[in-house]
């Protein structure tokens, strides 16, 4: 091992194959790579020398293991004649299609020529290509390198596919007079065959993907049944400012001061409920999970937009242990159940009583309140709401905002501690989307709870 001078900190390992060193003039002193395997090749056969990277690691040790690491990774990629760096759906449909509409199309159109007459289906096909792939298909598997497009990411698309027009928006669908608002079933299996050749083509010529994507389309079939109570944004404005106007200071119907009820207790209770169900909105939290967070459970975390959100390390749940990142109002929510309860060392329970026992649920409490404001049954599905209705609300307000996408299920997923089939199968309602506001929900601005 011996030092460089032509590189700032430059440290050689593997007789100079490996060297890292640290950027000139860098504001962290984050360590570097310039790897050399003998045979490097990129996607289209030509040479490479150097692969040349950051380790993303501050501590030597961190990054000799990282650098290390991809040297071998890179010397297993020239034994297996494959490219070191990988491609992206955009790169490789283009060479792809270079490919295709000067050789296959037109190798086709003249051979067709030879028995028939001159048609313009080559100028259509052509158009059908360029079309889908520059409204679909770049847009959503654009920036993806091939290596983790798989059958998952393939299904999301036609999910993506499916919803895309509910999301566009009026100046598109204005560009667009003629768009169908679901794509026929046919149209899907033209889009499939036509990727799953472009797909095929990265396969056979080592771009770093071992299958083609199935492109499962079974998930056509109606599944509206499957649907879960939840609600509309109207329906949960008027329960939230019902609990905060009516509900929790004395003005119910049925509440008589005067006659001794409700007492402060009720009143204690009323307010910890209320917190609970916006807790639910905020995180999606099944409708047992809340009970089990202790204040060491929750962690309130500034975001590099100055947004503060929470932390929330769930001990246990129907899917075991699993970080929950909360809507940016959660913080608001937990706060105010502080105020209410006095408790907040590490070992006091998030929702309790006025003593600070664990509560045991407000599940009565919360059917009582629906009744009351007239919100008990869901008018969509005909079905009795309830504690888990606010989890549903949660997710399809997270879909109504961010569009149903694979960021969006990815999110999902992780924070509801579910699965992408649960998700398509209970969350996805008729009239979810939010055409004429489809912004990232990490992106939008908080609005004041009212």
């Amino acid at each position: 091992m011996t030092e460089r001078t032509s590189y700032l900190n430059a440290i050689e390992l593997r007789d100079g194959q490996v060297l890292l060193f640290n950027r000139p003039n860098a504001k962290k002193s984050i360590w570097h790579m310039r790897l050399y395997v003998r045979g490097m090749e990129d996607i289209e056969g030509g040479k490479v020398k150097y692969y040349t990277r950051s380790t993303g690691e501050l501590n030597i040790d961190e990054a000799k293991r990282v650098a290390l690491d991809t040297h071998d990774r890179l010397r297993d990629k020239v034994r297996n004649s494959e490219p070191v760096f990988d491609s992206t759906f955009a790169e490789a449909y283009n060479q792809w299609w270079i490919r295709k509409k000067t050789i296959d199309l037109e190798t086709r159109q003249a051979h067709k020529q030879q028995v028939e007459p001159i048609r313009d289906g080559l100028a259509h096909r052509k158009q059908w290509y360029v079309k889908h792939s520059q409204r679909y298909w770049i847009p959503y598997f654009g920036e993806q390198p091939l290596s983790k497009i798989n059958n998952a990411v393939a299904e999301d698309y036609i999910r993506w596919r499916l919803t895309y027009w509910d999301r566009a928006s009026k100046a598109e669908k204005k560009r667009h007079p003629n768009y169908a608002q679901r794509p026929s079933k046919k149209t899907l299996q033209m889009e499939r065959t036509a990727l799953r050749e472009f797909f095929a083509w990265c396969v056979n010529t080592a771009r770093l993907m071992r299958i083609v994507p199935s492109f499962d389309l079974n998930i056509l079939r109606d599944n509206e049944e499957s649907r879960r109570p939840s609600f509309n944004k109207d329906e949960w404005i008027k329960l939230d400012r019902y609990m905060r106007d009516v509900w929790v200071q004395d003005k119910a119907q049925g509440d008589e001061p005067d006659k001794g009820r409700p007492h402060t207790l009720h009143l204690f209770q009323r307010e910890m409920c209320r917190r609970y169900i916006q807790f639910l909105t905020a995180t999606g939290m099944r409708p047992t999970e809340p009970l089990f967070l202790k204040h060491r459970h929750i962690e309130i975390k500034r975001l590099d937009n100055g947004k503060e959100i929470l932390k929330i390390n769930l001990p246990q749940g129907k899917t075991g242990k699993r970080e929950i990142t909360s809507q940016p109002v959660g913080v608001q929510y937990y706060k105010a159940i502080i105020e209410n309860t006095g408790k907040s060392d590490p070992d006091d329970w998030v929702f309790c009583d006025k003593e600070g026992k664990r509560s045991k649920g407000y599940y009565r409490t919360v059917e009582a309140l629906l009744k009351k404001v007239g919100l008990r049954v869901d008018k969509e599905t005909g079905k009795n709401r309830s504690s888990y209705s606010f989890r549903h609300y949660y997710a399809e307000q997270r879909i109504s905002e961010a569009g149903l996408n694979l960021a969006t299920t990815v999110d999902l997923r992780a924070n509801m501690g579910t699965g992408l089939e649960q998700i398509e199968k209970h969350y996805v309602r008729k009239k979810v989307y939010n055409a004429e506001n489809l912004v990232s929900y990490r992106e939008r601005k908080d609005k004041k709870n009212k």
